[in-house]
């Protein structure tokens, strides 16, 4: 006696019995399997993906960068985070105590947001106002002003400052009295806190 072979199963459309390795049913033509997806849906898939991927990466470096830059430096105020040691400590005797005849202003003074602290040194902290100015332009900014005799007295001074980045020099306007302000060049901002 002949065996006689089951298909293994049915076509979902007519109902019909198709063999197990058919594609199509015999019957009606329908599809017994499912088709790949076309490969450009594929590559669409993992487009989105890459690109929400990176778009969270940057996001989260950002955030990371953001989060350890920490605020704005106030002018008489300490850059790392007050203690309640810190706070409790007196000076020590050698240091005298402030004067409150001195010219310059005792305010405190935030630089805007954003500006990155390039050098401590000197009468004059400087920082980069904008990403596009570089620490290097902005240290050589305020060595000019302080050349020309700019102190932050209010008086707007034009200085010469090269630029190792472009290889250009610019002229750069610098006036304030809290926070000396220069602007100039390829759009450079520079700010000067005593």
């Amino acid at each position: 006696m002949g065996s006689v072979m089951e298909p293994l199963q049915t076509c979902p459309k007519c109902g019909a019995p198709v063999r197990a390795d058919a594609a199509r049913c015999d019957a009606c033509g329908a599809r017994t399997v499912a088709e790949p997806p076309p490969p450009w849906r594929v590559r669409a898939v993992v487009g989105v993906v890459l690109v929400l991927f990176v778009g969270a990466a940057i996001w989260g470096v950002g955030w990371v960068k953001g989060q350890w830059s920490g605020s704005p430096t106030a002018v008489g105020s300490s850059t790392t985070a007050p203690s309640a040691r810190a706070t409790t400590t007196p000076a020590p005797p050698s240091q005298p105590a402030p004067s409150t005849t001195t010219s310059r202003p005792t305010s405190t003074v935030a630089v805007p947001g954003g500006s990155r602290l390039c050098d401590k040194g000197g009468d004059l902290r400087a920082y980069a106002g904008t990403p596009r100015t570089s620490c290097s332009f902005a240290l050589t900014v305020r060595d000019a002003f302080v050349g020309a005799g700019g102190v932050g007295d209010g008086s707007s001074r034009q200085v010469r400052a090269h630029s190792t980045v472009t290889d250009t020099t610019y002229t750069i306007t610098c006036g304030g009295k809290a926070l000396v302000t220069c602007r100039g060049g390829n759009n450079a901002v520079i700010y000067l806190l005593p």
